[in-house]
């Protein structure tokens, strides 16, 4: 029971839980340190086969493997051991780093240094190695993309609720990654015509997402910077930002609002997609996305829509519309303001 009769916290259970996390996390932090999970990638493997190469006894193999496999690291097949889909989908997406978790440590020692408060448009140097840092951040954030696909759907529902009309729409989506956002958009509206700015590796990404759900012949890309780029004025109906204005200080982020709201078209939309901190999400999530982000070194931060609401008033923008997506296994929220 996870609460006593009279509705407090259980703390028997409270302890356990905890305990068995904590334990769960040091055993998958010793599987990785030791390169048991490198050395599982390749291709199944026997008991026999891990001690010999992992120099470790069976004693230690057995319930290190078994926490393994009812944690869903790896799965056993007879007398052999391979890792999980998920565990390559994690690899996939943490750019096969050796542990990001426990490399967040070694980063947040190389980017100490580094400060992490606002910096001003005219350090040059120092704001491109803060945006270097978010970069990172965000790259792997992108490859993670395809679990928000039924939250797009649900996006895509409450922006373009009219799928019979006859208006050819334009959007730009600046810095979407895998854009499986402005994809989902683009499935709902049959006319929407959309562009996307980003770098060259995420546009692949974001090619490959577009051509699954067959709407590359209304896509457009260009590989730049989105922060750097010159766009054109009154030229949008809508903009899209995923993921990009948490990554930013409240300085930089109020220059890519206002980049927003000079390219769109009187009356155009901004849309904003990413996690808020907000009532709505679990607090627990929201201070872990916090504690990552601070160990990659990345100089924004996760926001409360009214924060956000200051730094639209900032770029000019005004009153926003905040609603949670909640379809799917991370909730994130949308924001939406027009232009004036």
């Amino acid at each position: 029971m996870s609460q006593s009769l009279d509705n407090r916290p259980n703390l028997a259970f409270q302890y356990h839980s905890a305990l068995v996390h904590h334990r769960t996390s040091k055993t998958v932090q010793f599987a990785w340190d030791t390169g048991l999970i490198a050395y599982l990638l390749p291709g199944p493997r026997t008991i026999e086969e891990i001690i010999d190469a992992q120099s470790i006894s069976a004693e230690l193999a057995k319930p290190v493997l078994q926490v393994l496999k009812h944690s869903g690291w790896i799965e056993q097949y007879a007398d052999h051991f391979a890792v999980s889909s998920m565990t390559r989908l994690f690899c996939q997406a943490e750019n096969s780093e050796t542990l990001p978790v426990a490399n967040y440590w070694s980063r947040f020692q190389r980017n100490r240094d580094i400060r992490l408060q606002p910096v001003s448009s005219t350090d040059d140097v120092k704001l491109r190695s803060t945006e270097a840092l978010g970069e990172n951040y965000r790259f792997r954030e992108s490859l993670r993309q395809w679990i928000w696909a039924a939250a797009a759907k649900q996006a895509s529902v409450v922006m373009y609720s009219n799928e019979a009309s006859d208006d050819s729409a334009t959007l730009l989506e600046l810095g979407g990654g895998a854009s499986v956002f402005s994809a989902a958009f683009a499935y709902r509206s049959p006319k929407l015509q959309f562009t996307s700015i980003d770098t060259r590796q995420l546009l692949e990404v974001a090619s490959a997402t577009i051509q699954s759900i067959e709407v590359q012949q209304r896509w457009s890309s260009q590989c730049d910077s989105y922060r750097h780029v010159d766009l054109p004025l009154n030229s949008y109906d809508d903009c899209l930002i995923v993921n990009c204005l948490k990554i930013e200080a409240d300085p930089s982020a109020v220059v890519l609002l206002g980049r927003c709201y000079d390219t769109l078209k009187p009356g155009g939309r901004l849309v904003i997609i990413e996690p808020f901190d907000e009532p709505d999400f679990d607090p627990l999530e929201i201070a872990i996305e916090r504690f990552t982000m601070r160990m990659e070194g990345c100089p924004g931060t996760l926001r409360s829509t009214a924060k956000i609401q200051q730094l639209l008033t900032g770029a000019g923008f005004g009153a926003a519309k905040w609603g949670p997506l909640d379809a799917g296994p991370v909730p994130i929220g949308l924001l939406v303001v027009k232009k004036s």
